[in-house]
């Protein structure tokens, strides 16, 4: 019944456009009725065609001048425009003449919301809802959905769930709301909505993908395989499910099946260069660094400034001990991003490889610039001081790194052994007893890089008893 009055409806508008529009080729004046003229208006928004709304609506105005039907299109047509002083004018105006009217207060919230003023567009929009007696759900939604697009998401979500709660069969309420709980970081939330429209439509695999998608977030991989797996089944070339499974399936470490994946992904679309890397990265997890350098090199071939690719190259060549070609590919990722940490980290480490104490200190100082909760830069930047014989400052770089990692314990087992160098025995043991109260672990890593502190007793008793 419902698409049966739909069809008349349009072809009762298209009636009406057709004659309107003979009208204005003739220059002539054809009369119209109200609903006429709502219809055609209503029909070149849809359409896209403002102008042409607009022109409609001066007709509207001429032939029913006390419409404020024709008054509220005005005024829409107005916001769009930009012109809200003219829109709230026409409001304003309307209000008095019909002051129970709920789509004069929406719209007032609209404008208001695209003014900023957020406080009085709640209230307009409040004072709407008194006068909504019917689809009590649509207008809701509508108020979400301008919330929404002027980034007030908590305002929105608070109508949504409304509009949810008087239609919890409406798709679109739906699957907008279970977007939004996306985008608030309620991903549990999406899911169970995602689910419940799924109930309703299985075969909707733009859902099927949000789904994956949210389970995803919350790492439940195998989820969303299964999820990725329905999508593809309703569309094998949805390029995207395809992806985000490739990624899914390397996350649980099946980097082979990922890979084969990924491949279908470059059957439909050949030249995306990050799924060329994302191939490399797995072959590199495989230990087949042959393939990985390939992908990698052909990530580049594609995107010569794609910094992660010569990144991981840099790490290919530091592996099979090729410094100064570590160095170059390092260089060339940090000239292409520069706020990266990893990068200034290991090249940090690649320097100490190459004995450039001096070069590695600096690379380490700006990782703990870029990122001071690495502790692992400060330990090395303290270790590299202390190589120079600069005790002192190693000491006071792992001070402050541990104000803001105050329970770290391998700043506090690397300030232990800098400690032990200045020849403060007491202050060392501290560090050290603290260090494994924390982690009764903390000192093996540490000896790799202070190996002298291994025989002394005093650590040993300490370890003994903290076993």
């Amino acid at each position: 019944m419902k698409e049966e009055q739909g069809n008349f409806f349009n072809e009762e508008m298209q009636e009406a456009v057709f004659r309107f529009e003979d009208m204005l080729r003739k220059q002539k004046n054809f009369y119209f009725d109200v609903e006429d003229f709502e219809n055609i208006i209503d029909f070149y928004i849809e359409q896209d065609k403002p102008e042409s709304a607009f022109k409609a609506t001066e007709f509207a105005s001429t032939q029913h001048p006390t419409s404020t039907a024709i008054k509220i299109k005005r005024a829409q047509l107005f916001v769009e425009r930009g012109n809200v002083s003219e829109a709230m004018t026409i409001l304003n105006e309307v209000e008095k003449i019909e002051p129970a009217n709920f789509e004069v207060f929406l719209l007032k919230g609209n404008v208001l919301v695209h003014q900023e003023k957020l406080k009085p567009a709640l209230e307009a929009y409040n004072k709407a809802l008194q006068f909504v007696y019917d689809h009590r759900d649509e207008v809701l939604y509508d108020i979400a959905h301008v919330l929404d697009q002027n980034n007030h998401t908590e305002q929105a979500e608070r109508y949504l769930r409304e509009a949810y709660k008087i239609n919890p069969y409406n798709r679109d309420i739906i699957n907008d709301l279970a977007y939004l709980y996306e985008r608030l970081n309620k991903v549990k939330r999406s899911i169970k909505l995602y689910n419940q429209y799924l109930d309703m439509d299985p075969y909707a695999e733009s859902i099927w993908f949000n789904l994956g998608y949210c389970y995803n977030r919350i790492d439940d991989f195998e989820n969303a395989i299964e999820a990725y797996d329905f999508a593809l089944a309703i569309n094998p070339n949805f390029s995207s499910a395809l992806f985000n499974k490739g990624n899914s399936l390397a996350n649980l470490g099946r980097f082979q099946e990922s890979i084969t994946v990924y491949h279908e992904f470059l059957f439909a679309e050949p030249d995306v260069a990050q799924v060329y890397y994302y191939i490399g990265e797995c072959y590199e997890k495989l230990n087949n660094r042959i393939k990985s350098r390939s992908y990698y090199e052909k990530t580049l071939s594609l995107e010569p400034d794609f910094a992660d690719a010569h990144y991981s190259m840099g790490l290919v060549e530091m592996d099979e001990n090729r410094l100064e070609n570590a160095l170059n590919y390092f260089e060339r990722a940090i000239s292409y991003d520069k706020s990266n940490p990893e990068y200034f980290f290991m090249l940090g480490k690649l320097h100490q490889k190459m004995e450039n104490n001096s070069l590695s200190i600096k690379a380490f100082k700006k990782t703990t610039v870029l990122d001071p909760y690495d502790t692992e830069a400060w330990y090395n930047l303290a270790y590299c001081y202390g190589l120079s014989g600069q005790y002192s400052k190693g000491i006071t770089n792992l001070e402050e790194a541990l104000e803001l990692n105050p329970e770290d314990p391998d700043l506090h087992s690397h300030l232990s052994a800098l400690w032990f160098r200045k020849k403060d025995t007491n202050k060392g043991l501290s560090h050290f007893k603290k260090a494994l109260q924390i982690d009764a672990s903390s000192y093996i890593e540490m000896f790799e890089f202070y190996p002298e502190l291994k025989d002394n007793q005093d650590l040993k008793n300490l370890i003994k008893s903290a076993k």
